[in-house]
């Protein structure tokens, strides 16, 4: 028989965000593991990053953006996180959201510019 566990349900579409609206709600597990699981197929279905340096023409690599370029960014962001003494763990979630957003049609234009992938990174 499967365990019902009590978690804590936050409703977000409220417009005051400082009170967002929070309860309690009883779930069965199995239910919950459906819901992680569904997740986790979602993020290895949509989520994946592939090499998006690897697709910029060889005799441009001087004027587009390369490796040393995306490194140099993430090392000043992560020390900008550092500074504020804030969780690195914000700085990787953010170079995910990056790196995916660059392997799209949109992002293509940023690695295309240097000033405009500041700009995303920022």
């Amino acid at each position: 028989m499967p365990s019902i566990i009590r978690i804590r349900a936050y409703n977000l579409d409220t417009k005051d965000e400082s009170r967002s609206k929070s309860e309690s709600v009883d779930m069965d597990e199995d239910v919950i593991v459906e819901y992680m699981n569904v997740m986790l197929d979602r993020e290895d279905l949509h989520y994946q990053c592939c090499d998006y340096l690897a697709k910029v023409p060889r005799n441009r690599k001087a004027q587009f953006v390369n490796e040393d370029c995306r490194e140099k960014m993430l090392s000043w962001c992560f020390h900008l996180v550092d500074s504020f003494e804030y969780d690195r763990e914000i700085m990787s979630f953010t170079a995910s959201y990056v790196d995916r957003y660059l392997q799209t049609a949109s992002g293509w234009k940023a690695i295309e510019s240097r000033k405009k992938f500041k700009l995303v990174i920022i």
